[in-house]
């Protein structure tokens, strides 16, 4: 997964902890952040966008 952070376009990248589909990150601003998670279903690629907003 990747995060963005909106106002500077600073980039986060993330992978999941162990076999499980669970990230752990601590942005080091507040801010908002846009999320792209890349995955495969049925061996095609897809696309998830979030937006979180950090306080």
């Amino acid at each position: 997964m990747s995060a963005f952070e909106v106002r500077t376009q600073a980039l986060t990248h993330l992978h999941p902890a162990a076999e499980e589909l669970t990230f752990h990150v601590q942005f080091a601003n507040r801010g908002e952040y846009r999320l792209f998670m890349d995955f495969q279903v049925a061996g095609k690629p897809q696309r998830a966008a979030f937006t979180v907003f950090v306080t």
